[in-house]
């Protein structure tokens, strides 16, 4: 049954626990690891550690029709694509609990999410939360990483100087900012893992250069589900760049926590807010020569390399991981369970989660 054909939200049974949905795009994709995902089923199982005996799932973007088959009494979506099926925007009408829109990526569609009906917005960039917050209320809730992450030994054999993981995907990515922050690694030893790098797929970019569709040369393939630690263990350095408007946003993306919390060293682009929170334990980059240089002086000199990463390791430990996500959340989703008059069974559970949230700024939301 489709989500349009939906009856409408279950109704709670008496004694039934908790039910806490997080939606995600990609569940059911193999061909890469969707950074949603990745991010959903951290947050599921933060959750699931601060609240045992609540039932916590991530469901697949395409299958909202399982939510209105029982009663769920949270739903965190991370669908904010441009349309169907990596957006959902009637999540109202399917669940009779609290509705939250986790934005992490596209501020550029901000204005387009601030109006749908929804209880409340999560955000990972401090200048949207005054954008989403206009109609209904909205906190600034970064990504993380899971807290077990951390660096592994590896074989001498999976070692790089440099690696990347994360789509070629064309739909939310500039080639030329793909060109801009990549390209520099080419002249080292360079791994890129992920999905859609084939020659095949970049070829329609590239018809008037064919020789600048040289990604397949450094392509790995799609990375396997669990491996991010060991790959990240294994590189010299690892690069990261966001889409063009995560950047201008300051939506920081899911690798820079989990290339910090393995000690890697870790070359990113400037997105707004990281220096002022990571310092030197991020080596920034507008990209080109200056990513060249970052890579020739990490690899020459290792032990200032992992110094400088030890910082960002120890920031992210401290402040993002998905149990202080997750913490931030359940807050937020009391208070609006709170402001709605939900009945007792998720504002006891959660009442039990964390001290209130806070927006941008440390501010009580």
């Amino acid at each position: 049954m489709s989500a349009t054909m939906s009856r409408g939200p279950a109704p709670a049974r008496p004694g039934d626990p908790p039910e806490i949905v997080i939606l995600s795009p990609g569940l059911r994709d193999t061909s890469a690891i969707w950074g949603e995902l990745v991010v959903a089923r951290g947050l599921a199982s933060a959750i699931r550690r601060r609240l045992p005996g609540t039932r916590v799932r991530v469901v697949d973007a395409t299958e909202t029709d399982r939510l209105a088959r029982r009663h769920v009494d949270l739903v965190v979506s991370l669908c904010t694509g441009p349309r169907p099926p990596w957006r959902v925007d009637h999540l109202a009408s399917l669940v009779a609990g609290v509705t939250i829109l986790w934005v992490a990526n596209h501020g550029d569609l901000l204005d387009e999410f601030a109006v749908l009906d929804l209880d409340g917005f999560a955000t990972n960039s401090r200048s949207a939360v005054d954008v989403l917050g206009t109609r209904h209320p909205a906190i600034w809730v970064p990504l993380g990483v899971d807290p077990r992450m951390r660096r592994v030994r590896t074989p001498r054999s999976e070692h790089a100087d440099v690696v990347f993981l994360g789509s070629g995907g064309r739909g939310n990515k500039s080639p030329a900012t793909n060109h801009r922050y990549l390209d520099p690694a080419k002249a080292f030893d360079f791994q890129l893992w992920g999905g859609y790098w084939s020659r095949e797929y970049w070829d329609p970019v590239h018809r008037d250069d064919p020789a600048a569709n040289d990604w397949h040369r450094f392509w790995r393939g799609p990375l396997r589900d669990g491996r991010i630690a060991r790959l990240y263990s294994a590189a010299g350095v690892v690069l990261g760049h966001h889409e063009d408007t995560q950047r201008a946003a300051g939506m920081w993306n899911n690798r820079v926590f989990e290339a910090l919390a393995v000690g890697a060293p870790f070359i990113c682009d400037r997105a707004a807010g990281l220096e002022d929170t990571f310092g030197e334990g991020i080596l920034l980059t507008d990209g080109g020569e200056e990513t060249a240089d970052h890579i020739r002086r990490a690899l020459r000199d290792p032990a200032e390399a992992r110094r400088r990463a030890a910082i960002g390791e120890t920031i992210v430990r401290e402040r993002f991981t998905y149990d202080h996500t997750a913490a931030a959340m359940l807050a937020f989703a009391a208070r609006l369970a709170d402001e709605r008059g939900d009945p007792p069974r998720l504002a006891e559970a959660l009442g039990r989660s964390a001290p209130r949230a806070t927006a941008a700024g440390g501010r009580a939301a």
